[in-house]
């Protein structure tokens, strides 16, 4: 029995270390976070909820039933006469009631359930598109951080390599303990650099993983590339179409919005009436006859409120209160669309800054890649050492590294600016 827990245990690890590693680009990317990511999820069911009180605002309009029964003993001894028979001690009455009241109370919170409804819905369409965004974010900052591993292990190898050569030069009397040393520091440098860009790969793959609902164990493949597709993108332009919409921005009207609405609403239930209706009925005590009777009672209310009407009421006071937070929230509104207006204007400048850095990174690319080539041509015909042809190869990596690193800035910038406005600049159309 212990050899086959033993042969199933070494099975099961044997299919774990060669199972193949789950290949993802982009899009399936996307589509598997917005299906298994939990942050989205939980947004889910606050939808759900919403959704539930919207499909059953109506039942405020319901009228409170009740059902009510009592069953009573009477203990008292009369002093004088007969005492009361067991049957007579005993009483037993049953009744039912109805009650329904309307006022404007009862309207504002049928459309207040629509509005939280309404303002749901737009909140998790943002928590759609925010993680849209950091599922693209996290997938470019993984290519880059892929990269980087890459061309820090050609920097290691051929640290390690100049190292060993160099302790050879120098048992051999042919270079000083100085020359050594700094081959050595270059190489533990180069070491501490490829450790440190590894780690950073694993933490923001364990991240992307817990985003896209992976398990931990669970061995991914990138698959893609950073292409970019330069934009030519005007501030001015931008603030005129999109402003309103911005994201930051949409709070702030929602908020002054709601205090209009409140105040509207304060205004109709304190100086509206409010009417009450009612009927009960009552079925006596049962034990008296077998034929018992019942009697009903209907009525029928109306309520004014006066101390409204009166200044310096707490009723009266509420208006002023609610119109000094709603001058303030303009004032606030308008705070936050001069912000905004700044924003878009960093924002397009930075992305045309990064913009114009991609296009003298591939100028620098060409150069190294230029003298890449006459480097090796000169060593091919014995005018340098191999050391130099190294080092050319690596400033030609570090350029395309920080090209690599330039075009992903320039994404990070686009696409945080799309999510801000709520719109795919490269196609121009609203999200």
């Amino acid at each position: 029995m212990k050899h086959i827990l033993s042969l199933c245990l070494f099975l099961c690890m044997t299919i774990a270390l060669t199972a193949e590693p789950v290949e993802i680009d982009m899009d399936s990317a996307i589509a598997r976070s917005l299906e298994y990511n939990i942050g989205l999820k939980i947004s889910a069911i606050d939808l759900d909820l919403l959704t539930y009180s919207k499909d059953t605002r109506w039942n405020s309009f319901v009228p409170s039933l009740s059902l009510n029964g009592n069953v009573s003993r009477d203990n008292g001894r009369m002093l004088f006469g007969d005492s009361p028979t067991e049957k007579d001690r005993w009483s037993m009455s049953a009744g039912v009631s109805a009650s329904w009241s309307l006022n404007s109370s009862a309207f504002s919170g049928y459309g207040k359930t629509m509005r939280d409804y309404e303002q749901g819905l737009i909140t998790w369409e943002n928590a759609v598109q925010q993680l849209v965004r950091d599922v693209k974010l996290a997938f470019y900052d993984l290519l880059v951080k892929k990269e980087a591993i890459r061309i820090a292990g050609i920097t290691l190898e051929n640290a390690d390599r100049k190292y060993r050569q160099d302790d050879g030069f120098y048992r051999r009397g042919i270079i000083s303990e100085l020359v050594l040393l700094r081959s050595q520091l270059a190489y533990e440098n180069a070491r501490t650099n490829s450790s440190s860009r590894n780690l950073a790969y694993e933490t923001a793959l364990a991240d992307f993983r817990s985003m896209l609902g992976f398990p931990r164990e669970e061995a991914l493949s990138l698959s893609g590339s950073l292409n970019t597709e330069i934009l030519s993108l005007d501030a001015a332009e931008l603030i005129e179409l999109y402003l309103p919409q911005y994201r930051n921005i949409q709070s702030y009207y929602t908020a002054l919005e709601e205090l209009r609405i409140q105040r509207r609403e304060l205004y109709i239930s304190t100086y509206t009436p409010t009417f009450s209706a009612g009927y009960s009925v009552d079925f006596g005590n049962v034990f008296d006859s077998p034929a018992f009777s019942d009697t009903g009672r209907l009525q029928l209310s109306v309520s004014i409120p006066l101390d409204s009407f009166i200044p310096g009421t707490t009723s009266n006071s509420r208006f002023q209160t609610l119109e000094k937070r709603i001058e303030q929230r303009e004032l606030e509104l308008n705070q936050a669309l001069d912000s905004a207006r700044d924003d878009i204007y960093i924002s397009v400048m930075q992305i045309n800054n990064y913009a114009a850095s991609i296009e003298a990174m591939t100028l620098n690319e060409a150069v190294a890649k230029r003298n890449y080539d006459l480097t090796y041509a000169a060593w091919q015909r014995g005018e340098i050492e191999y050391q130099s042809v190294i080092d050319a190869a690596e400033d030609l990596e570090d350029v395309r590294y920080r090209a690599l690193a330039e075009r992903y800035n320039y994404h990070s910038q686009l696409l945080n600016l799309e999510y801000k406005l709520g719109i795919r600049l490269a196609e121009g159309t609203a999200e």
